[in-house]
């Protein structure tokens, strides 16, 4: 039989457990009456943030977040919280805070797919733009306008500036656009994260068939990188967030080195990389949902990620409407067989647990390995990518009494809809061993002794 070890130290930290595992959609969908209730799997997976950009879209896009939804007036006056519409976006992050969640909230509009836009130009008052995003982070930060005290951190300025279809003016006005905004938000609430700007990602760096939209997205933000770094037009860049669909999980963990090795490049060795949209290649096919190797393929980015120069990451396609979504499918309104449910469920298990510790023995497209502990309990992460055979896990830095494993796979050769089953395994001095199938991921919950 065909035989794979993997060793865990948990004696031996490499850091805290990263959240991977956020999502791009709030806690109740459904447009402005929310009618699609999910906060019981939002829980059980214990998402971390919501980033809230397209949200429901384009369905929602004239009812929430957005700039034009909160502040539908332009020409009138930003200090009046007559001015503002803060009802439905209210209601979309109570649900999202209640659910135990945090917000990422984007600033500014959603995607314009149509032919002729009409938000998505540079304002014609960038200082009073600005000025009713102070007001914006006021209500849901400071209470103003009958608002809440939410403490939100991380606010993004604009989802995808290098994208015509969310900015259609010039590049170097956003860079200004950003510089004034983020610089009069610092100065306003010097505790919050500011950042941009939702790059359309690195392909260029490494795929030989890279179109000049891909490698343009490079050259923005070099440019971006270059303009915000200068002495006299300085701004501030708590996080770079971008979007990402690599076809492997080496892919992913080129893009993640090469986001801190131009942040560092410019000065900005403090500010956080965050991936804004994450899924694999195959996410815009429209046959996701039937490709058996989806469960597997995502797991491995979440891994890659874990071990990667990524601080965190959104994960592409919640919407619960099948009509709409691509891989997050639901069946019969609830998440039995949904692949990216199962996945998170997984990662938030160890997110939860809180520090990663060093694991070895992975071996490209094979497998892939994370392993987190609270100190009293451990669990391992293991995609079997394409290896089928046996897999020992050698256990060292603390005692292993106990271990149940959980093993999520497609239910056929045609499908992506999970089949999930656990399992006690039986554990010796070395570790655990236990047959793997290719294109499945397993978790191991292991119990240590005093």
């Amino acid at each position: 039989m065909n035989k794979r070890t993997v060793s865990v130290d948990f004696s031996k930290k490499t850091g805290k457990t990263k959240p991977l595992h956020a999502l791009p959609s709030g806690a109740k969908q459904g447009g402005a009456g929310l009618s699609r209730d999910i906060s019981r799997e939002f829980s059980e997976i214990g998402v971390p943030f919501v980033r809230l950009h397209d949200v429901e879209y384009p369905y929602g896009s004239n009812q929430f977040v957005d700039i034009h939804c909160i502040f539908p007036d332009f020409s009138k006056d930003a200090d009046s919280p007559e001015s503002y519409n803060f009802a439905p976006t209210d209601a979309y992050i109570k649900a999202i805070k209640e659910a135990g969640a945090d917000v990422i909230f984007r600033l500014g509009e959603s995607t314009d797919m149509f032919p002729v836009t009409l938000y998505t130009g540079l304002p014609s008052d960038i200082e009073k733009w600005a000025d009713i995003c102070v007001h914006i982070l006021m209500h849901y930060n400071e209470g103003w306008a009958d608002g809440f005290k939410y403490k939100l951190s991380y606010f993004e300025i604009l989802g995808g500036a290098d994208d015509v279809r969310v900015f259609s003016a010039e590049r170097s006005a956003y860079f200004e656009l950003y510089r004034v905004c983020s610089k009069k938000l610092k100065e306003r609430f010097p505790k919050i994260k500011v950042g941009g700007y939702g790059s359309g990602g690195f392909y260029s760096l490494n795929r030989l068939n890279a179109t000049d939209t891909e490698r343009e997205y490079v050259s923005f933000l070099r440019d971006f990188l270059k303009y915000i770094s200068a002495k006299e037009t300085a701004a501030p860049l708590d996080f770079l967030s971008w979007y990402s669909y690599p076809a492997s999980a080496e892919e992913l963990a080129l893009y993640a080195k090469y986001s801190r090795v131009i942040l560092d490049e410019y000065g900005f060795k403090r500010t956080r990389s965050y991936v804004a949209g994450l899924n694999t290649a195959a996410f815009h096919s429209a046959d996701i949902t039937e490709r058996a190797d989806y469960v597997s393929d995502l797991a491995s980015l979440l891994i890659a990620g874990g071990r990667s120069e990524l601080d965190l990451a959104v994960i592409s396609d919640l919407p619960t409407d099948r009509s709409f979504g691509k891989s997050f499918i639901t069946s019969d309104g609830d998440m039995i067989d949904c692949p990216v449910y199962h996945t998170l469920l997984m990662y938030g298990s160890l997110y939860r647990l809180g520090t990663m510790y060093e694991s070895l023995g992975d071996v490209r497209s094979e497998t892939y390995t994370l392993a987190s502990s609270d100190g009293k309990v451990g669990r391992v992460m293991i995609c079997s990518r394409t290896f089928s055979g046996a897999i020992e896990v050698r256990i060292s830095g603390r005692k292993a009494v106990g271990c149940k494993i959980r093993r999520i796979r497609a239910k056929d050769a045609s499908t992506s809809r999970v089949s999930a089953v656990s399992a006690d395994i039986p554990v010796t001095d070395k570790g655990v061993v236990f047959r793997a199938d290719s294109r499945a991921v397993y978790l191991l919950d292991i119990d240590f002794s005093e």
